[in-house]
């Protein structure tokens, strides 16, 4: 059971629920703010897996077409995705990336430990 990323999740939602709950926010608008920045949080992965096809090909130097299926679907996938970005809202997106930059660190951390090993 994956304990230390289960109990950094538990305390990172007790502090942001701390920290936003105030007399004029409900419990209501903070669980929507949440949820909201966990949708944004799996939808940049999505965007960058959308272009996958196309850059991994580009990468290894493939010169012949994709599938036209293959390609509508990365394409609509990358649409769907932008725009359930840009519908978050500018606030949610800042905090999102700025969500992503705090991971670095642990990536670097993890990394560093993983190359020891």
């Amino acid at each position: 059971m994956p304990v230390f990323g289960l109990a950094v999740a538990v305390i990172l939602v007790t502090l942001l629920l701390a920290f936003n709950y105030s007399g004029t926010r409900s419990l209501v608008s903070i669980f929507n703010f949440a949820i909201l920045l966990s949708t944004l949080s799996t939808l940049v992965p999505y965007v960058f897996c959308s272009l996958a096809p196309v850059l991994v090909r580009k990468k290894l130097g493939i010169t012949e077409r994709p599938s036209r299926k293959a390609g509508i679907i990365s394409a609509i996938a990358f649409i769907y995705s932008c725009w359930a970005i840009y519908g978050a809202g500018a606030q949610i997106a800042l905090l999102g990336l700025l969500l992503m930059m705090a991971g670095i660190p642990v990536y670097v951390w993890l990394r560093k430990d993983a190359a020891k090993a």
